[in-house]
């Protein structure tokens, strides 16, 4: 018996709390894999895929990366009011080369020394603005790392119950070869009693020949797509993966937010922040530019000559003033233009968010139509597999008394096949557009869904 790994994890929530986790356990797993334990099965649920991905993602790294380095300036926006220090020491040697001058009283030597100190602090109109920018930094950054790891969630999902409907359809071919089979060795048995025709048993053998080939494509096809998904999930292609999610186990009506936040929505929060930026630049034109601006500044310096306590000099400086640009309020000056491009930019993005929130209810509401349609399509398609299983053990029963040839045998197991890859297509089908609508709203898509 192969020893198993299981990853489970049971609350959407927790994906990206065990994060940390996987990244500790994937590069043992790689490592042990390598050594050559291609026996052992790992065995993953769809939330446990997904979190051993944002373990393994390269670009989440650099978007973490971007994150902290914005956390770091905005939790340390006191630097801004820190006075700047300078502390210098000098020693010069200076003296006559070629001409050399008598000695006058008060020559120290050749050799001079200084000793130094100095604290400045200046603030200005804009400072405020410069503090809430790093704010700003820190919510686009963290936006855009967790747009990434939503992206990427929903890729590796989808790709999972892809491999997991390709599972089920080989499943289904295999069951369909093993039927043609055993109605290969009907047919050449009812033939070899005089019961049968030779074309009857020709027909079987052609159809366990196709059910074979179409047995062996589904397998190559399930095998490519589960080696692009290892590579996808940072896992060793010798490693044994098996897939604990079924479609089986499927949503069956749709559980609507009463009221679908849109702010959540990342690229009205994109636009938000943009507005929000664009809006803090426009006052900071305003405050600098366009109004009289306020600067103060602060100064103390200390020096020391010779290390001489004789010799030190210290002195402070206090400013404060108002400057005024007039040309700002000239119409048609430079600054008075660019204070106006900045409101356009202002009003335009506030436009584009309200074109982009009509856009968001139009994308939900069409997903919410496409949902059920689809749900209502896979309900229809259970139903036919119920009819389509019921004629053909029907027709086998006939065809075991006489009363139906092979012929109606075999079109009652082809659509009895096809009923199933139906069925399949419509789970599929059905899961994704729940990940499309858990993706819109920016919720866990399993919310969304009653299942059976």
């Amino acid at each position: 018996m192969r020893p198993r790994l299981a990853i489970y994890v049971s609350k959407p929530n927790a994906i990206y709390a065990l994060a940390l986790a996987f990244a500790l356990l994937a590069p043992a797993l790689k490592a042990h894999a390598q050594a050559g334990a291609a026996s052992a099965l790992l065995e993953l649920s769809a939330e446990g895929a997904v979190a051993l991905a944002l373990s393994q993602g390269g670009e989440l790294y650099v978007q973490a990366y971007a994150t902290s380095a914005a956390r770091r300036d905005a939790e340390n926006a006191w630097n801004a009011f820190l006075p700047s220090f300078t502390l210098s020491a000098q020693a010069r040697l200076s003296d006559e080369l070629f001409f050399p001058l008598p000695p006058k009283p008060g020559d120290t030597g050749p050799l001079s020394t200084t000793l130094s100190a100095g604290v400045q602090l200046s603030l200005g109109s804009a400072t405020p603005f410069d503090i809430k920018k790093r704010d700003d930094d820190l919510r686009s950054a963290q936006l855009r790392e967790d747009e990434a790891k939503a992206r990427l969630a929903i890729a590796v999902e989808k790709a999972y119950w892809s491999i997991v409907a390709m599972e089920q359809d080989v499943s289904n071919k295999d069951r369909a070869l093993g039927l043609a089979v055993d109605r290969l060795r009907a047919a050449a048995r009812r033939y070899e009693l005089g019961l049968g025709s030779e074309l009857d048993r020709l027909r079987a053998e052609l159809s366990a020949e196709t059910a074979r080939a179409a047995l062996a494509q589904a397998r190559a096809d399930q095998n490519k797509r589960l080696a692009a998904f290892k590579r996808q999930l940072g896992l060793p292609s010798n490693v044994a993966l098996s897939l604990s999610g079924r479609l089986d186990v499927r949503p069956i009506a749709l559980r609507a937010p009463e009221a679908p936040a849109l702010e959540r929505r990342y690229d009205i929060a994109r636009l938000s922040l943009g507005v929000s930026a664009a809006e803090a630049q426009r006052l900071r034109s305003l405050a600098t530019v366009k109004a009289p601006s306020l600067e103060l500044s602060a100064a103390w310096s200390y020096s020391m000559a010779e290390l001489d306590a004789s010799t030190q000099r210290d002195s402070y400086a206090l400013s404060a003033g108002l400057r005024f640009n007039v040309d700002s309020w000239i119409p048609g000056s430079s600054r008075d233009l660019s204070y106006k491009r900045l409101l356009d930019d202002v009003v335009k993005l506030n436009l584009d968010l309200r074109a982009a929130l009509r856009q968001a209810e139009d994308e939900i509401a069409g997903l919410k139509a496409d949902l059920e349609l689809a749900l209502a399509s896979a309900a229809n398609a259970e139903r036919q597999l119920f009819l389509s299983e019921r004629i053909r053990d029907r027709t086998r029963e006939l065809y075991e008394r006489g009363g139906a040839t092979l012929l109606e045998l075999e079109d009652a197991e082809y659509a009895l096949e096809g009923a199933q890859q139906v069925l399949l297509s419509r789970r599929y089908q059905l899961i994704g557009l729940f990940l499309d609508l858990g993706y819109a709203l920016n919720l866990p898509w399993r919310s969304l869904a009653v299942f059976d």
